[in-house]
């Protein structure tokens, strides 16, 4: 039987939603992770990510400020992070990842290690451009390979993000078009 303190949770979430439907003028937008709670792990964004069904409705990943998200250098067979956390992943259209509520460089969100920060690939077989794709506030700092890889088109604004590279690093992004 539900109790106050297991259905409040649930409430706010609906508050919540209805809210920010209400600020965008009837847009549908679904934050992936309640005000009161921020994302700790880039984890959550790939396994998120992973079960979405209907790519229309945009989903909003709110890192926690002052944290770094240390990305695998290594993978398992089956793709599984061996060392680290799985790097964003930005394959479907309408998804917003920031740094803090207000999506500032200030806040802190480094994006640390790693082949690759962000990957605008096909991960999860959507087969369409990425549209409506926003970062917003994160530092991107001592990726192996690039910061940011495009394989699939669209369009991805990156705001207020900070790219620290040491003399020794190559290209922050990499743009490939694959043909078939």
């Amino acid at each position: 039987m539900a109790t106050p303190s297991t259905c409040k949770p649930f409430a706010m979430a609906i508050y919540n939603l209805l809210i920010t439907c209400l600020l965008l003028g009837g847009a549908h937008a679904v934050e992936a992770n309640s005000s009161s709670s921020c994302i700790r792990s880039l984890n959550t964004i790939y396994e998120t990510e992973a079960k979405v069904t209907d790519d229309s409705v945009t989903r909003i990943y709110i890192l926690c400020p002052q944290t770094e998200f240390y990305i695998a250098l290594n993978f398992a067979e089956d793709g599984t992070p061996l060392d680290g956390q799985y790097p964003i992943p930005i394959g479907r259209p309408n998804i917003h990842v920031k740094c803090g509520e207000n999506g500032r460089s200030d806040n802190n969100c480094q994006l640390v290690r790693g082949l690759v920060h962000v990957g605008v690939v096909d991960e999860f077989g959507a087969g369409k451009p990425v549209e409506n794709v926003r970062l917003e506030g994160l530092t991107f700092f001592r990726a192996t390979s690039v910061n940011v890889i495009a394989m699939v088109g669209g369009d991805v604004t990156i705001r207020d993000c900070i790219f620290k590279v040491s003399k020794n690093d190559e290209a922050l992004c990499r743009m490939v078009r694959v043909v078939i």
